[in-house]
C-alpha cells in the first residue's frame, strides 16, 4: 500500500485552507426577502439605468399606499455587492412613475448602534429626474450630522426614462465613501418622497435592515494561491526522489 508524505498532507491542506478563505461569499442581510421583479441574474451589477441585472438580489418588498404620492410609494428596496469590487451598489422602485423627481434619501447606522446621527454614519443623497428617454440621477454622501463627505455623480442615466415607465432608479457608494470594512454590519433604512429632497416630509421608508457588505476576494487570486501550492508539491516530489 502507498502511504501519502507527511508534506502531501501538508500542502493538500494549505489548498484547502485557501480555498475556504479566498472563494466568494455572500453578502448577509437580515430581513431581506425576494421583491420577484427584474429578471433572474444575481451576478454583476452594473449602473448603467438596466435593471435585469437586479433579479436575485436582496431586497426589501413595501406595501402599496402606505405613502400619499404613488411617485414616492416604495415598492422595493435592493441592495447588493460584487466579488473583488469594494462598492455597496442599491436599486429602489417605487409603485408610481412620473416625470417628477424622486427624492431617496439612505441612513445608514454605519457602527450599528441603532442611531443614524453620528459623524461616523451616513446619509446617501439621490435626486432621481426621469426624462423622455433617459434620466439624470444626482448623489452626494453625507456623515450622519449632515455634513458632505462626497459628490458621487451630476446628471449620470442610472434610471428609467419615461418611456420606461420612470419606477427604478440605482446607484453605488464605494466602502470607503461609506466608511466600512468589508463584512462589516450596520443598518440602513431608505425615505422617499415626491419632489426635491432635503428637510422633512419624507413620505415613505423602508423596513430597517442589518447588511454586511462583503468583498470576497474572487477566484482569480485563489488560482493563483492553488498554483503556487502545486509547484511547491512538485518541488517537494523531485526532492524526494
Amino acid at each position: 500500500m502507498t502511504h501519502a508524505q507527511p508534506w502531501t498532507s501538508a500542502v493538500l491542506l494549505i489548498a484547502l485552507g485557501a480555498a475556504l478563505l479566498l472563494s466568494p461569499a455572500p453578502a448577509r442581510a437580515q430581513g431581506a426577502g425576494s421583491c420577484g421583479a427584474t429578471g433572474t441574474s444575481g451576478g454583476a451589477i452594473v449602473l448603467d439605468g438596466q435593471f435585469g441585472d437586479w433579479g436575485g438580489q436582496s431586497c426589501i418588498p413595501d406595501p402599496a399606499d402606505d405613502c400619499s404620492s404613488s411617485r414616492a410609494d416604495l415598492a422595493g428596496f435592493f441592495f447588493a455587492t460584487v466579488a473583488d469590487d469594494p462598492t455597496a451598489y442599491f436599486m429602489a422602485e417605487t409603485f408610481g412613475g412620473s416625470n417628477q423627481t424622486l427624492s431617496l434619501q439612505l441612513r445608514i447606522d454605519t457602527n450599528n448602534d441603532g442611531s443614524y446621527s453620528s459623524a461616523a454614519d451616513r446619509i446617501v443623497v439621490v435626486s432621481y429626474k426621469p426624462g423622455k428617454n433617459s434620466s439624470k440621477v444626482d448623489i452626494d454622501v453625507l456623515d450622519g450630522r449632515g455634513e458632505k463627505v462626497a459628490e458621487i455623480s451630476r446628471d449620470v442615466d442610472w434610471g428609467e426614462s419615461q418611456a420606461d415607465g420612470g419606477h427604478r432608479v440605482e446607484w453605488g457608494v464605494s466602502f470607503a465613501q461609506l466608511g466600512i470594512q468589508a463584512g462589516q454590519t450596520m443598518r440602513m433604512t431608505l425615505d422617499s418622497k415626491q419632489g426635491n429632497g432635503g428637510g422633512s416630509g419624507w413620505c415613505d421608508s423602508s423596513q430597517e435592515v442589518q447588511w454586511s457588505p462583503a468583498d470576497a476576494l474572487g477566484l482569480g487570486l485563489l488560482l493563483v494561491i492553488v498554483l503556487g501550492v502545486a509547484g511547491l508539491a512538485a518541488r517537494m516530489r523531485a526532492r524526494q526522489a
